[in-house]
């Protein structure tokens, strides 16, 4: 229901959802989910042990699904032409956060704003818009003494990313982002890390946001040295580089093997050395909603919902900092501890898509609508399109007095109890198909004998 509040002219098509718990035992279809190219198997595995079934093109029609996950966004077209049985994994311009210029950019607005509730994100300049402000940044501190990060806007996975001190080492490449270098990071045993945070948006008007407990912390596989800047592996925490670390399966003090804890075991190691971690987290999710909030109406749709990976390191004061948010986080099964955090991450993710049981019918589910719209609209409301349109959506297609006419008779079929079960929904109309074409016959047959 907390899905189509906002949405007030037609409420009373959310009781078509009830009765179906009145249904005979027999399983209702399942739901069906729909893969964009270069997926990886993690969603598909988490889907597919909650009993859902793939779409296949040889035996589903186009919109015959219930999620469609890709790694872009959803045109306008696909969301104007989306059913009400259909969920996409993406909101419209989530990349206002999700792209690191952008993200710079609601970041400076919203600090310019409301001020230092702001300061969570480092000091940041886009290139090459704020290149004169960088070099005046560099010419006002003595040569070497801070440290700057440079990004590429649409670059992942560190690709493009390194450390300088002086503007003569600075090498730009289209758009790009320069961040003011945190350099007294929170270390584990003289090790670098941060934190991939997974946070479902369920709902951007009102804001609806559900942080998962157990998120990964990603570590650097070589000591920290802020003498060498150079060295990868000691500054930059993504997995997709270290994970080629000569030394990425050496063991790291408590941090044994490998580069990646997960977020519990950190809380743990935390707890194991008396550091009280609350008001770390509370700081944290206030982080994750207020970059929320910079989303503003634009993003506002329905049939959405979106994971994002949000990117937050941790300075030797336990303050949190907003590095970066992934639009499409990676969830790819490399180690144990990832199959242990993403598969139930999806699994609880569907919870939120609000898929109820009537949308598994999907085309059956909208039949039925459509043929009882038929049968007590207006004779001229038989446009099968118009009517389906007046169903998915919830307001007339058009502007014609008959079709706002149409609500009342739409009413009056969905609060009448034929509809509280399908099955003898679809019993009663073939009954009555059945006695409209044997009275036809017979009207022809009178017909033809009289003349």
């Amino acid at each position: 229901f907390v899905l189509f509040f906002r949405f007030p002219p037609l409420l009373f098509l959310t009781k078509i959802a009830t009765p179906f718990s009145e249904m005979e035992e027999a399983a209702p279809p399942s739901f069906v989910f729909k893969l964009g190219h270069g997926q990886t198997g993690c969603v598909r595995d988490a889907l597919l042990s909650l009993g859902w079934e793939e779409f296949d093109s040889s035996k589903h029609c186009a919109d015959d699904f219930n999620v469609y996950w890709c790694n872009s966004r959803p045109s306008p077209l696909d969301l104007t032409r989306a059913q009400s049985w259909q969920r996409f994994n993406h909101f419209p311009h989530s990349d206002n956060i999700c792209k690191k210029d952008k993200l710079t950019r609601a970041m400076r607005s919203m600090r310019f704003t409301y001020g230092t509730v702001f300061d969570f994100f480092p000091a940041s300049y886009i290139l090459p818009t704020d290149m004169r402000k960088l070099q005046q940044d560099l010419k006002a501190r003595k040569k070497g003494s801070a440290t700057y990060i440079y990004k590429p806007s649409e670059s992942s996975q560190g690709r493009g990313i390194y450390l300088f001190r002086d503007l003569a080492e600075l090498r730009t490449e289209g758009s790009s982002v320069v961040q003011r270098y945190i350099e007294r990071p929170l270390l584990v045993d003289g090790f670098k890390l941060d934190i991939r945070l997974y946070v479902a948006l369920a709902s951007v008007m009102p804001l609806e946001v559900y942080i998962f407990e157990n998120g990964l912390a990603r570590f650097g596989t070589q000591q920290y040295d802020m003498d060498n800047i150079e060295n990868v592996y000691s500054h930059l925490t993504n997995t997709s580089i270290n994970k080629h670390s000569p030394t990425v399966e050496e063991s790291k003090g408590s941090i044994g093997a490998g580069c990646k804890w997960a977020v519990s075991r950190l809380r743990a190691h935390f707890k194991a050395r008396g550091i009280d971690d609350a008001r770390l987290w509370n700081d944290v999710c206030g982080l994750v909603i207020l970059t929320l909030i910079t989303l503003g109406p634009k993003a506002a749709t329905r049939n959405c919902f979106e994971l994002l990976g949000f990117d937050i390191l941790i300075d030797h004061n336990l303050k949190p900092w907003l590095l970066e948010v992934n639009m499409s986080p990676a969830l790819s099964l490399d180690v144990d501890v990832d199959h242990n955090v993403k598969v139930p991450l999806v699994r609880e993710l569907m919870k939120l898509a609000s898929l109820s049981k009537a949308d598994s019918f999907r085309r059956e589910y909208q039949s039925m609508l459509v043929k009882a719209c038929k049968r007590q609209a207006t004779p001229d409301a038989h446009r099968t399109g118009t009517v389906y349109t007046t169903v998915r959506r919830g307001r007339p297609a058009t502007a014609d007095p008959v079709c706002r006419r149409r609500r009342h008779p739409l009413r009056q079929a969905v609060d009448d109890s034929v509809l509280c079960d399908l099955a003898k929904l679809q019993d009663q109309a073939d009954v009555q198909d059945q006695e409209e074409e044997a009275g036809g016959d017979a009207g022809r047959g009178s017909g033809s004998g009289s003349g």
